[in-house]
């Protein structure tokens, strides 16, 4: 029997259910597909039910027209489906129940014929079926028109995205703001919607979202290219962490040393029987392996990284005799006729991966050799060392993340409570009250957002959480979580604003940073101001093929960017009683960077002010220009 339902909640919710009645009778094996399960436990629904016994598999819609599975006499066809739609607006994708479509509904129907006779049942009326849609919406209507505006940019044609002669129209508004969109993350050119940036014809070339090309992009400005495209490869595909990851919680310590995985490899040791302990899918870890080739191919092509150095005589004879090898395994692979394994009556969903299969087949070899020739010891060797990270690489590496994930970050919420099971608000420019999400690295170690028992001075306005993916399903949740210092925005963000007179610097018109000292405000001003200017400037050498540019970007040693603010104070503390603004939105809608503007025309204000000040030895009023040169003329004095 073959049961569609419309996500994993409802197929966990009837599995449990389903599961007590047929650990009573005997007559059943509940099993279980969808997405985040492991391939080999997707497998586990080929297998043969034994005699008198039958399987009944709960299941997304994956199984409409992914597979054909044998035995299936019975499907159940629930009529709903989750379906993904992108708001432009929030910049949020939402995954929401809908009734599937007819076409759909049909295909349900056919899984029950396809190795024999069987029958459907419907459980909605054939009103219901005459009310659905004969056709599940476009995509075009569903997803982010970010990546379309830029290839049609990229097209060379002589009008904007807004005028492109769509067969299926999409929704203007949506397109207009997926421009802008393209704008604020430097892939278009200001003033207009028909040409790319440098930037953003290096992107345009890479086969992944914009957020993830431009941290590939990034890597390589910050000389971070091995973890960039780690990271990149890492987003490109789900997530390698299967449910059974989280369900044990003796597993969420064991999953943080994914590196293992290679020392594994490179030990020639038992990668699946690693990975079932572990609860992570190996097959995803060597698509990894295989993204991140890729990536540096396409990175090389692009000028953007040197390549390879070539190889001698005695290496390609080696590498060319592994080639044939892997060639002829693959082969063997092709004709394996996979042995028909029967389930055991007493395993189900949540118990059928408990008992160890030391059988291999040869594709398991096949990725094992392919990984191990593709990297060999020198490459094995080079990825943990590069993986390996100290304070400073780890601070160039959230640099990187920052500058390509931007402009998707988000504050925390000042009345969190950091303890294991809470929800940790934070706001987005245009949606408050996200939450991140439960299984994140940063919802698991809530302690470590926790600044208020700092003895370093910082508060939790001293960070910021960039992130990833932006999905609502239950609550808008806040994927792929990272936390960084609240002053790297000051180097990425696409509006800044600087205030003498109020000592502060307000990004995006969203967050505003408010310093005690007008000694301090200056001196990050500046540094932040010169930043931008080198990593401009080695931003652009890197994508004219200057794989040599200076990266070097902090001018001042004296200056850090990072979690202190330069007071070190803690912001309820502020000694002239003003309020922090967190976050909010402000009226001024200007867009261009005027941080060295208004330093300069600060700075200038500044040295035609005077202090008066009233000397008693003197007896007279005086004017100085700071407090140093009043102290100066103190001293003075004997």
């Amino acid at each position: 029997m073959l049961v569609f339902l419309n996500g994993i909640s409802e197929i966990t919710t009837v599995a449990e259910a389903l599961k007590v009645y047929a650990e009573r009778t005997k007559r059943w094996i509940i099993l279980m597909l969808h997405s985040t399960l492991s391939s080999e436990e997707q497998d586990k629904v080929f297998d043969v039910a034994p005699k008198g016994v039958r399987k009944c598999i709960l299941s997304t819609n994956i199984a409409e027209t992914s597979v054909t599975i044998d035995q299936i006499r019975f499907v159940v066809d629930s009529g709903k489906v989750n379906l993904v739609k992108f708001d432009s607006k929030t910049g949020m994708h939402s995954l929401r129940e809908y009734w599937t479509s007819q076409a759909s509904a049909d295909q349900r129907k056919g899984r029950a014929g396809r190795t024999g006779p069987g029958v459907c049942y419907r459980l909605y009326s054939q009103e219901q079926f005459d009310r659905m849609d004969a056709f599940t919406i476009s995509e075009i209507h569903r997803v982010s028109l970010e990546s379309l505006a830029m290839q049609i940019v990229n097209m060379n044609v002589a009008f904007s995205p807004m005028d492109f002669p769509f067969i299926e129209k999409p929704n203007m508004v949506a397109l207009e703001e997926a421009v802008a969109a393209l704008w604020r993350q430097g892939v278009l050119e200001p003033g207009g919607a028909t040409t790319l940036t440098a930037l953003g014809k290096i992107i345009v070339t890479l086969p992944v979202e914009i957020p993830i090309a431009k941290v590939l992009v990034y890597g390589c400005v910050f000389d971070q290219v091995d973890v960039s495209l780690t990271i990149a490869a890492s987003l490109s595909i789900s997530t390698p962490f299967t449910s059974r990851s989280f369900r044990e919680p003796d597993q969420l310590d064991r999953r943080r040393n994914i590196i293992e995985f290679v020392e594994e490899q490179r030990d020639r040791g038992d990668v699946r029987k690693w990975g079932r302990e572990r609860g992570i899918d190996t097959q995803r870890i060597y698509e990894i392996g295989q993204l991140r080739r890729q990536f540096r191919e396409l990175l090389e092509d692009g000028g953007l990284i040197e390549k390879n150095v070539g190889e001698d005589s005695r290496e390609r004879r080696i590498k060319a005799g592994d080639r044939k090898r892997l060639g002829e395994m693959k082969r063997d692979a092709r004709f394996e006729v996979k042995k028909r394994k029967v389930l055991k009556t007493d395993t189900h969903f949540d118990s059928i991966m408990d008992k160890e299969e030391n059988e291999h087949s040869i594709m398991d070899n096949v990725q094992a050799m392919e990984f191990y020739l593709k990297n060999r010891e020198g490459g094995m060797r080079e990825v943990l060392r590069s993986h390996r990270l100290n304070d400073a690489s780890s601070l160039v590496l959230k640099m990187l993340i920052t500058a390509g994930v931007y402009p998707q970050y988000a504050i925390l919420d000042q009345y969190n409570s950091y303890k294991l099971g809470n929800e940790l608000f934070a706001h987005t420019r245009n949606k408050p009250f996200a939450v991140l999400h439960p299984n994140g690295c940063l919802a698991l170690l809530p302690e470590a957002l926790d600044y208020d028992r700092s003895d370093k001075g910082l508060s939790p306005y001293h960070q910021l959480i960039v992130f990833a993916t932006f999905m609502e399903t239950t609550k808008p949740f806040l994927c792929n979580s990272l936390r960084i210092p609240a002053l790297m925005l000051l180097i990425v963000a696409k509006s800044v604003h600087c205030s003498e007179d109020e000592h502060c610097i307000v990004c995006d018109d969203f967050v505003q940073f408010k310093f005690v000292r007008a000694a301090d405000f200056f001196a990050v001003a500046e540094n932040a101001a010169s930043i931008r200017r080198r990593l401009a400037t080695s931003l652009a050498r890197r994508l004219e093929g200057d794989t040599s540019a200076d990266r070097s970007l902090c001018t001042n040693p004296n200056i850090e960017i990072g979690f202190v603010m330069p007071s070190g104070e803690l912001l309820h503390e502020l000694e002239d009683g003003t309020d922090f603004v967190p976050f909010g939105f402000f009226n001024d809608s200007a867009q261009d960077t005027k941080v060295e503007e208004d330093l300069q025309r600060s700075k200038a204000e500044s040295a035609n002010k005077s202090i008066e000040y009233f000397c008693d030895h003197c007896r007279k009023m005086l004017s100085f220009q700071s407090a140093i040169d009043i102290l100066r003329h103190k001293r003075s004095h004997p």
